[in-house]
């Protein structure tokens, strides 16, 4: 049996689920088994039951979450702190360089994710119009440090 992963996208665009996808189709070559999501409506409390997530997210705007991440934020936010001590977590985040807050909703879920508890797989990658640029050095940075922590189960 595959070890489970959650793969969360945040979007506006739609490219944030370009790049779950695609997250999604390296992860099954690396022995998982991917869910992919989209943010709105998952119940938060939930990530600390989760062993592994991915977020692939957008920014909108000048640092904020797409319109479909905002009740999620605000849920992420009201954790205390501690709540999230047993998830494992990676950012891959998305942005505009022309905004003094480049990929700020990427950034600020990270840093909230860590504040909550949570453990950091990999550095979060921040990723400009090119979005796809760097996903798969993100990924290769990810399954690397999972593999490291556990191997997984083969398909």
């Amino acid at each position: 049996m595959s070890q489970p992963l959650l793969i969360f996208y945040a979007t506006t665009t739609g490219n944030a689920q370009i790049c779950a996808e695609r997250v999604a189709g390296l992860a099954v070559r690396h022995g998982y088994a991917p869910r992919i999501w989209d943010v709105d409506g998952f119940e938060v409390r939930q990530l600390a039951q989760e062993p592994i997530v991915l977020f692939c997210v957008s920014t909108y705007g000048d640092g904020d979450p797409s319109d479909s991440a905002h009740d999620f934020w605000a849920e992420v936010q009201a954790l205390p702190p501690g709540t999230l001590a047993p998830l494992r977590y990676g950012v891959y985040a998305l942005g505009d360089s022309t905004y003094a807050d480049f990929c700020g909703f990427g950034r600020k879920l990270d840093e909230e994710l860590a504040a909550k508890g949570g453990s950091r797989i990999a550095p979060r990658s921040d990723n400009d119009l090119d979005y796809e640029a760097g996903l798969e050095a993100w990924c290769a940075a990810v399954f690397g440090a999972l593999a490291a922590i556990h191997e997984p189960a083969e398909t």
